[in-house]
């Protein structure tokens, strides 16, 4: 499922970015919104902080996000992190006794809260002691009174946003009415990030791959008990292990695992899941990221670290998620809680020279048809090019035989693997 969240930035007097405002966008089209429920937040912070994640959102940076008066004692507003979101109370809030509590109790947990386009309602003067910054709306009050209200306020020691800010004389009116904050179209419209979700169904799959693949000393019992848990997985499994290629028919998935073995239903598991954790049909890209995973562990075989095959092959199945899923592989990685050694060879960089890696980066510059940096990096490695080469044409001859059929019942023949194998109000707290 797409999300989007619509982003629009806060900068300080030297018009540096300090944080950002999140705002509901219900798509990518979509430039405004005028959702106000609590529906809307729950939408944007889900987003935010599941779907696409604070830093890619926001850079280090506080963010700002609407709460229906209504809704401030929401108990799911106390799982947030104070010292990443700061709440915008909207000027719609009725304050009531349970309002009043909520802001208590909010900035005792250390939350901004900050009130929205304030024009000097007598309504909303209880919530002035409970908020820390206060927007002032530039398009809905005249500049005397916005004057006026900023001096009453800043001498009650609140931080001063002026908000819809649309032009350079907007700007140098908030500046001398001695506004701390700006935002509005004449620094950013709001611009909307994109970005997949992970459903249920696939953090479920994911999971599973987790387990099964994570964990060296996992005995049969205990990869029994994960497979047993999706039934799909395991109709898939037992029609798997019942083809002649494997001895005749099974009735339990005991006999399955005894049959098989681990390693076996590990690379089984893996390249089964493939297509159901895809956003898209997409078999060329599946047959792709089981070719990659294959030459991996080709390539493991090949410099003498066989014990590192199974991983190998795992490592480069994973190198291709974010393609197949249509999410950023670090938030793929969160769910997955894979080894270190794996981690690092996924999120490599040109100084990361683990094994792992070096089988990952030798795939990569081969599928690229980078000839002559493949060859100097397989030398740099105590390998010949052509030894890359077979290991790619391996690959492929592998994933030609051990396929997934269109009704995704299973590879078509055996893999070939061996049994054995702070409230100050301030947006800005960049680390």
């Amino acid at each position: 499922m797409d999300v989007h969240i619509g982003r629009q930035a806060i900068l300080d007097r030297q018009k540096n970015i300090v944080g950002y405002e999140l705002l509901f966008r219900s798509g990518s089209g979509q430039v405004s919104s005028n959702r106000s429920d609590f529906g809307a937040t729950a939408t944007v912070l889900t987003g935010a902080l599941l779907d696409l994640g604070l830093d890619r959102l926001a850079d280090g940076f506080r963010v700002l996000v609407n709460v229906p008066g209504e809704h401030l004692g929401h108990p799911a507003l106390s799982l947030l992190p104070p010292d990443r979101i700061a709440l915008e109370i909207l000027e719609t809030t009725v304050v009531t006794p349970e309002v009043h509590e909520a802001c208590q109790s909010l900035r005792k947990r250390g939350f901004v809260l900050v009130l929205d386009d304030y024009v000097g309602q007598p309504e909303l003067e209880p919530l002035i002691d409970y908020v820390a910054c206060i927007k002032l709306d530039f398009r809905g009050t005249d500049i005397d009174t916005i004057r006026m209200q900023a001096n009453r306020l800043r001498g009650r020691g609140k931080k001063l946003l002026a908000e819809k800010i649309e032009t350079a004389m907007d700007f140098e009116n908030a500046m001398q009415a001695g506004c701390d904050y700006f935002q509005g179209y004449f620094f950013e419209r709001p611009v909307v990030v994109a970005g997949r979700r992970v459903s249920v169904r696939q953090l479920n799959l994911i999971q599973i791959l987790s387990a099964l693949s994570t964990r060296e000393d996992l005995s049969l019992t205990e990869a029994e008990k994960i497979v047993s848990q999706d039934v799909g997985l395991t109709v898939k499994l037992l029609r798997f292990a019942n083809t002649a290629i494997h001895g005749g028919a099974v009735d339990s998935l005991g006999q399955c695992f005894m049959r098989l073995g681990v390693l076996e239903i590990r690379r089984f598991v893996a390249i089964l899941l493939l297509p159901q954790l895809s956003s898209t049909s997409n078999p060329a890209m599946i047959e792709r990221a089981v070719i990659r995973g294959r030459m991996c562990e080709n390539l493991a075989n090949a410099t003498g670290r066989s014990n590192l095959g199974p991983t190998a092959f795992l490592t480069g199945m994973l190198s291709m998620l974010d393609a197949i899923m249509g999410v950023p592989l670090t938030q793929i990685l969160k769910e997955l809680h894979v080894s270190e050694d794996m981690y690092q060879a996924l999120i490599a960089t040109d100084r990361t020279q683990t094994p792992l890696a070096t089988m990952l980066k030798l795939t990569r510059l081969y599928e690229e048809g980078r000839v002559s940096e493949c060859s100097a990096f397989a030398g740099r490695n105590r390998m010949r090019f052509n030894q890359v080469s077979e290991c790619y044409l391996e690959a492929i001859r592998w994933a030609s035989t051990n396929t997934l059929k269109p009704d995704a019942t299973g590879p078509v023949q055996a893999f070939g693997q061996s049994k054995d194998g702070s409230t100050s109000g301030s947006f800005a707290i960049r680390r």
